[in-house]
């Protein structure tokens, strides 16, 4: 098509001149996964459909070679510049010194004809990690055309071949402990790797030396992993490692509690015959057998018992303060009050893990009752004799006289006698037996010959008394009373006083 406005050939000649700016396609094989540090050409691409020489623009960090032709092995060639030598086809598909360093596409880099040839070179590099799995793309840019070759290296070997930590199980607690040995392989040569510990709480042993929880690591370093085991029984940690693209784990168990202590001795020692509500102590007994780092509690059953606990020589918990745990070869002694009352045992249980120990106090007998002194009965039915006194005064006349009927049962003596006009009588009762109630009267004859019943009396039983009763005579007038007031009876004033004891405190 001519260019607008244009005319005739000349027009048309124009239009083909932008045209053949832009060659046939032309392109290369990408390479994949290439070995880095290591130089890599890629063949011949043929540029044709050109009118005159274009100019030729190559990324840089590559290399090009451009050739006339290539032909079977030992042919003619001609290079670039038109300059012709002898030279094998070995030559040309091999690196070589015809190669030159290209100078980046916004340069020309030379000029390309008709149906000669761009060939390419780049080399990779293998320094650092970071030129594993790395794409390099060569861009050429012929006339008005592009066109890319592309190179990319293998990605690097960041899995080391398989081990395992062997597990640790039983192991005592709070404890550092390593793995097993393992002697890294399989990783990319020459390069480190990065390692960590990506869970729990561990470090790394790497050829002897503590390289915490990171670090890097090379192909054929030994390696261990190093943790502290739970301070708590039957218990199991995991470590989580990981080194590259490779993770594994670690697990530690610890030992299950040993709960069968041994007590010596087996048993603490009862005590007896003690004192009431007073404070005793026990024996000591040691623990042992307890699991390394075991720590364990001490349960009293007697909630009013004690411990105390001596830890090598050392009071580390007297009686009175908190509670404790105990360990192995701890020696333990109990305090316990005794009972109020006599002939009573008080006691508690010790129990550590599952091993218990007992104790038992008691207080001493009670005393005998106080021996009574000997009995002594009195005579089953009589009395000891006892003396009556009657004192009479009438003032209306100077004498009065009476005496006992000396036939009275009762009476075993007595008698009567003038005293300025005061009568007494005195009478006995010996060891005579008288029955409850049983009264008897005692007659007097008064002056003039008059007779009269004197009154009666009574012996109590178990009493040294004698009841004593209204005196009256013949005709039944109250002669004499035993009231405390005074009485006149046919012209008689009687003033009366009256005393009984044991006959031997009276005298006559």
């Amino acid at each position: 098509m001519p260019i607008l406005g244009g005319f005739g050939n000349a027009s048309e000649y124009a239009y083909r001149s932008f045209i053949v700016e832009i060659p046939d396609p032309f392109d290369w094989v990408d390479l994949d996964d290439v070995e880095p540090g290591t130089e890599y050409i890629s063949g011949y691409a043929k540029i044709s459909g050109i009118k005159s020489p274009l100019p030729v623009r190559i990324s840089i960090g590559s290399s090009f070679s451009i050739i006339s032709n290539v032909f079977d092995n030992e042919q003619t060639v001609s290079f670039d510049n038109d300059r012709k030598d002898e030279a094998s086809f070995d030559e040309y598909s091999q690196p070589n010194s015809r190669f030159q360093e290209s100078i980046g596409i916004d340069a020309t880099n030379a000029f390309i004809k008709n149906n000669q040839s761009i060939n390419l070179s780049i080399f990779p590099e293998k320094l650092v990690k970071e030129d594993f799995n790395k794409t390099y793309t060569v861009n050429v840019s012929v006339g008005r055309s592009n066109q890319d070759w592309i190179v990319k290296t293998r990605p690097i070997d960041d899995t080391p071949d398989a081990f395992v930590f062997t597990a640790i199980g039983s192991t005592t607690t709070n404890t550092t402990t390593q793995t097993n040995e393992i002697i890294i392989s399989g990783l990319e040569p020459g390069f480190p790797f990065d390692y960590s510990v990506s869970a729990g709480i561990g470090s790394v042993i790497v050829n002897g030396f503590n390289r915490g929880s990171s670090y890097s690591i090379f192909n054929g370093d030994s390696i261990r992993l190093e943790t502290t085991s739970s301070s708590l029984f039957n218990t199991t940690t995991f470590i989580a490692y990981q080194v590259g693209s490779y993770s594994t784990s670690w697990s530690v168990s610890t030992e299950i509690e040993n709960l069968n202590i041994t007590f010596t001795p087996t048993d603490f020692t009862d005590q007896t015959n003690l004192q009431l509500s007073t404070a005793y102590d026990s024996n000591q007994i040691t623990i042992s057998g307890l699991s390394l780092n075991s720590e364990l509690p001490v349960t009293l059953s007697n909630t009013n018992a004690s411990y105390e606990v001596d830890r090598g020589g050392s009071i580390v918990k007297s009686f009175t303060a908190n509670s404790i745990r105990v360990v192995n070869n701890d020696k333990i002694r109990l305090r316990l009050s005794s009972s109020s009352s006599y002939s009573t045992a008080v006691s508690t249980n010790l129990t550590i893990g599952n091993t218990s120990a007992d104790w038992r106090i008691t207080t001493r007998d009670a005393p005998p009752p106080p021996i009574d002194p000997p009995r002594i009965d009195p005579p089953p039915t009589t009395f000891a004799p006892v003396r009556a006194i009657y004192r009479y005064y009438n003032p209306s006349i100077a004498r009065h006289a009476c005496s006992q009927n000396p036939s009275h049962p009762l009476l075993v003596g007595g008698g009567g006698f003038y005293n300025e006009g005061v009568l007494c009588f005195a009478f006995y009762a010996q060891n005579f037996p008288v029955p409850p109630g049983t009264f008897g009267p005692i007659t007097f004859t008064s002056y003039g010959g008059y007779s009269f019943p004197c009154g009666k009396h009574y012996l109590s039983p178990n009493s040294n008394s004698v009841g004593l009763y209204e005196l009256r005579d013949g005709r039944g007038n109250v002669l004499w009373s035993p009231r405390t007031d005074e009485g006149v009876q046919f012209g008689y004033r009687f003033v009366r006083t009256v005393a009984w004891s044991p006959i031997s405190s009276i005298n006559f």
